[in-house]
């Protein structure tokens, strides 16, 4: 299944968005493990970000314990994970995508996300909440 940068820089921002960033300063780290393959992001995926003024790095790039807090290896600023866990495809312009984010102990949440692809622009038709702590 090929997955499409423009798509998942559409869900990974629609993320960005749907948290509060006002709460904390955070490192945005970023993994698509879905069907439990990972998903290598090149580094030209990352800069993308840049347009959100956000700091977006892999998930390799993170320290956590699954307990304690996220934090960025260098410098040790707190941080967030987002993850993409399921891709599933309903036909060449639609996707059902699972993911969320944790930042820390139990303070997470997943999503389910219809995602489709509209005059050539890939956007969210649906959001479902499945869980949260």
């Amino acid at each position: 299944m090929k997955i499409h940068y423009d798509m998942l820089e559409v869900i990974f921002a629609y993320f960005f968005k749907k948290f509060d960033r006002s709460r904390i300063k955070s490192v945005y780290f970023i993994e698509v493990t879905a069907q439990h393959n990972s998903f290598p992001l090149e580094g030209d995926f990352f800069a993308r970000f840049s347009k959100y003024n956000l700091q977006v790095k892999p998930i390799s790039a993170c320290i956590s314990s699954g307990k304690d807090r996220v934090f960025d290896k260098e410098p040790r600023e707190r941080g967030i994970i987002f993850r993409i866990v399921n891709i599933q495809r309903v036909n060449t312009m639609e996707f059902c995508i699972r993911g969320g984010f944790y930042s820390h102990g139990r303070a997470a949440a997943t999503q389910q996300l219809q995602v489709v692809l509209e005059h050539e622009e890939w956007i969210i038709k649906s959001d479902k909440l499945i869980s949260v702590s």
